[in-house]
């Protein structure tokens, strides 16, 4: 989610990541307990699906915006939850993660508090969180958006803002100026919080290159002397 400060509006993203199947499958040989195992496997490319949507505009209070996250995380059951930090602080990240806490237990949730910079420095982390450079977090989701590989659902009502913001979007000439403010546009809360959900899955859930499509079977076994 993009926390704006009281004056500017906030934002919360649901994405989905799935896997999608690329190539033709091949079969793939491993031993178990001298045992040759083949399975048929397809090599795979994660794919994001934004599929929920929801604008705060001032006026607001974050316990309403904390309040809704914990609905939407309660009826996910599980979930990696991003919170831009840079306008607000601590402070309010605190009240979302206890908020959520209440309405999910366990450790089904994991909360990344993310500080936004406009500097050309790579990703740090501190006892406050992460620092990403904004322009890391945006054009990340743009080659995703580009190769297809970041879809936005129909049917929610900030889907053709969404759209086309990504479809609009252009680099700024001087890469500096790209780095001038932490929002340079009226729908930047919308794409900073699909591109922080992007970021964290990108950065911080294991990566996997294939998949099984069929059922192992034994190709030979080893007869003991």
């Amino acid at each position: 989610m993009d926390l704006g400060a009281p004056a500017e509006a906030s934002s919360v993203a649901v994405v989905d990541r799935t896997l999608r199947g690329v190539g033709e499958p091949f079969n793939h040989r491993v031993e178990r307990d001298g045992t040759r195992v083949v399975t048929a496997v397809e090599e795979v490319e994660v794919v994001y699906e934004v599929r929920h949507l929801r604008r705060f505009s001032p006026p607001y209070r974050y316990g309403g915006v904390a309040r809704h996250t914990a609905e939407v995380v309660a009826e996910l059951g599980e979930a990696l939850v991003g919170v831009d930090v840079t306008r607000t602080g601590r402070p309010t990240f605190s009240t979302i993660r206890n908020a959520v806490r209440k309405e999910v237990f366990g450790d089904r949730t994991t909360f990344f508090p993310v500080t936004i910079s406009w500097s050309g420095a790579g990703v740090t982390h501190g006892t406050s969180g992460f620092v990403v450079p904004r322009r890391d977090l945006v054009f990340l989701s743009v080659e995703l958006f580009e190769s297809q590989r970041l879809k936005i659902a129909k049917g929610m009502e900030l889907s053709g803002v969404l759209v086309e913001e990504y479809m609009t979007f252009k680099p700024a000439r001087d890469p500096k100026d790209d780095l001038e403010g932490w929002r340079l546009g009226r729908n930047d809360d919308l794409v900073l919080a699909t591109s922080l959900a992007c970021w964290i899955s990108e950065s911080y859930v294991k990566r996997t290159k294939t998949r099984p499509v069929g059922v192992s079977r034994v190709e030979k076994e080893r007869v003991p002397f």
